[in-house]
């Protein structure tokens, strides 16, 4: 296998934590001011999004996985093809408009 940019492939972990840190960190606050407004709204907070912290720390560190560019084996294929350049060259400049000696 190889790897076209393994420096990702060595941050991936560590932004992935970062990730993970920074959304547990969203949550605890949003629990706590959750628990400033009122006891009910508290429990609602605590109940929701406690998967959210390491579901965007394992999605953090597939994404940059997948930006490292893992590949596996080589294969070269020959294509044929029947396309036929064209180019349409116009010169719209004022040279054109001088006269011939």
């Amino acid at each position: 296998m190889m790897i076209e940019r393994p420096l990702l492939l060595w941050l991936a972990p560590v932004a992935a934590a970062g990730v993970g840190l920074l959304a547990w960190w969203a949550r605890r606050v949003r629990v706590r001011a959750a628990a400033a407004w009122s006891p009910d709204l508290a429990a609602r907070a605590r109940a929701s999004g406690a998967w959210s912290a390491p579901v965007l720390g394992a999605a953090a560190l597939l994404i940059l996985v997948g930006m490292a560019g893992p590949r596996w084996g080589l294969a070269s294929r020959a294509a044929e093809s029947r396309a036929i350049n064209v180019v349409l060259v116009m010169d719209i400049s004022k040279s054109m408009l001088a006269q011939d000696v």
